[in-house]
């Protein structure tokens, strides 16, 4: 018997699971073997290594801000870039999720509450916009 060997973990937000689009996006994620957390918006005061499980990273009780985020939000942790890259690719020709924010755990910012990323995930796609750069 085969085992299957996790690939990733992707955070998602904001998506409606009725939608044929995200079903289609986690149909990718399967056959990519990248297990999906979705964070529901009372969790979005959680720091990323909490909604990760990640070692050091409690989950705080009084975690949920005022005004949860409206934007999806996709974030990618322990991706091989081989599979990173296969995703992002897929993401934009199929156009599965193009309007959602996008990024990748770092060192940096796992310790940010998941609704400080997306303001600065806003920030950037609002610089990027102006500049007249589109986003990958």
């Amino acid at each position: 018997m085969k085992a299957r060997i996790q690939t990733g973990v992707v955070l998602l937000y904001g998506f409606d699971e009725q939608n044929p689009k995200t079903e289609l996006l986690l149909g990718l994620f399967r056959t990519q073997r990248v297990s999906v957390r979705t964070v529901q918006p009372q969790e979005v005061g959680q720091s990323i290594g909490a909604l990760l499980s990640l070692p050091n990273f409690k989950p705080s009780p009084d975690a949920g801000p005022e005004d949860p985020p409206t934007e999806k939000v996709i974030v990618f942790y322990a991706f091989a870039d081989a599979v990173l890259d296969h995703v992002l690719t897929a993401l934009r020709d199929d156009a599965l999720a193009p309007d959602a924010l996008k990024a990748v755990v770092t060192a940096h910012n796992r310790s940010w509450p998941f609704a400080e990323l997306v303001n600065e995930l806003r920030g950037e796609k609002q610089s990027f916009a102006e500049q007249g750069v589109e986003e990958a």
